[in-house]
């Protein structure tokens, strides 16, 4: 029973620790909100280029391939300054041109407003992975479940394109206000990224471990 029950108490133990950690919940919350964010702004974006360009949905379609491609070049690009910057800071410089794309938009009531959606997922590439490694930085021990559980929030995927809809719904199906959901994560995600530059990350249970940069 004892080799049993020792796993059990580690895990509980570590949740607990977890739990009173400011900076892994708030990681866990930006990570749950970028997912979110990420798949809303990725699905909205064929019906956002049929209403606002007046176009098919086989025309769109093209819109949204664009995306995937602007992702990984964005994401390179992000690769090399994290070379030279603390990732924390590209992730929040990152975070800031999403907002005033997603704003653009949002009030811009033309085609323009789908090339700025496109050029959203440029800088979507660093932020899972500058999320999780900001995370579970420091946690020493407690990293293995830590990790488990900031694996977990990508439910966020499943969750806010929901509030996208009703939001778009609610106002008679205008797609543009719906980009409103992934703007507003984005300013957490800000806050997130300015709260890991200015407290750095407490030591837990053992050795920390490095941000890869």
């Amino acid at each position: 029973q004892g080799t049993v029950s020792e796993p059990r108490a580690s895990i509980g133990q570590s949740l607990g620790r977890l739990r009173r950690n400011p900076r892994f919940c708030f990681g866990v919350l930006a990570q749950f909100l970028y997912v979110g964010a990420q798949v809303g702004v990725w699905s909205f974006t064929i019906r956002l280029a049929m209403q606002m360009g007046g176009m098919n949905e086989r025309s769109a379609s093209w819109f949204l391939l664009t995306t995937f491609a602007a992702y990984f070049i964005g994401k390179m690009i992000a690769n090399l300054l994290m070379r030279k910057m603390h990732p924390a800071k590209v992730l929040a410089v990152y975070g800031v041109l999403c907002i005033v794309l997603l704003a653009y938009t949002i009030l811009v009531p033309n085609i323009t407003a789908v090339y700025a959606a496109v050029g959203v997922s440029v800088f979507l590439g660093p932020c899972w992975p500058t999320i999780y490694g900001l995370t579970i930085d420091g946690l020493g021990e407690d990293t293995g479940v830590g990790g488990s559980l900031l694996v977990m929030s990508i439910v966020g995927g499943g969750v806010m394109p929901i509030f996208q809809g009703l939001l778009s719904d609610a106002n008679g199906g205008n797609m543009q206000i719906a980009y409103s959901v992934p703007l507003l994560c984005f300013v957490v995600i800000v806050m997130y990224a300015v709260h890991c530059m200015r407290q750095p990350q407490p030591v837990l249970g053992g050795s920390a471990t490095g941000v890869a940069q």
